[in-house]
């Protein structure tokens, strides 16, 4: 399987859901959050796809939307 590589802005909506999620976690300030969610994207997979194989190098992290992951 190969990973989807198109990636385009967040949404407005997923963008706000994200932001309401992590207040729960850790409080991050207005002026740190306007810093940050410009520089995240949005990916969309297809079923069964990798995100990273083994002994790959990972170069991103990511922040599940919707759906599900497996280890």
């Amino acid at each position: 399987m190969s990973i989807d590589r198109s990636s385009h802005s967040c949404s407005p909506e997923n963008l706000e859901r994200f932001r309401h999620s992590i207040p729960s976690q850790v409080r991050i300030p207005e002026s740190e959050w306007d810093y940050v969610s410009p520089q995240l994207v949005e990916r969309k997979f297809e079923k069964s796809a990798y995100l990273v194989r083994a002994s790959e190098v990972a170069d991103s992290f990511y922040f599940i939307i919707n759906g599900l992951v497996r280890i």
